[in-house]
């Protein structure tokens, strides 16, 4: 396998550097928000904290509604432990939320701080 190309021409999977995956133009923290310090995580995390209040829970109900502790469910609502998607449908089921609902709820928080481009505002008037 000459310069760790395999037989096929191709580098074996393990062989492969982040910049293989890279978008030109784009840097890699564009990509994919990977912390929990990222401003979209902490409007999910916000957002899963006013569910919670919402539904009158403390973190201890909702942890045993969870079968978890609520250490866990403070870590969760402080940035310390990700939620995946599995997890986020089962905390919005122990509250008694649509999943969907919630995640459109997140979407319009979302949406509403970013900064509306120039442009976009341009074509909005001329139609």
């Amino acid at each position: 396998m000459p310069n760790g190309q395999g037989t096929d021409g191709k580098k074996p999977i393990l062989d492969y550097t982040e910049s293989d995956f890279s978008v030109p133009g784009c840097s890699t923290a564009t990509l994919m928000a990977r912390s929990t310090h990222h401003l979209d995580y902490q409007t999910f995390l916000g957002l899963l904290r006013d569910l919670r209040v919402g539904a009158g829970l403390t973190q201890v109900m909702l942890a045993k509604k969870l079968g978890n502790t609520q250490t866990f469910i403070s870590k969760v609502e402080r940035g310390e432990r990700r939620l995946d998607l599995v997890e986020f449908v089962e905390v919005c089921e122990a509250l008694s939320i649509d999943p969907r609902a919630a995640f459109d709820e997140y979407m319009t928080r979302r949406e509403s701080r970013r900064p509306v481009s120039r442009k976009l505002t341009a074509r909005q008037r001329k139609r």
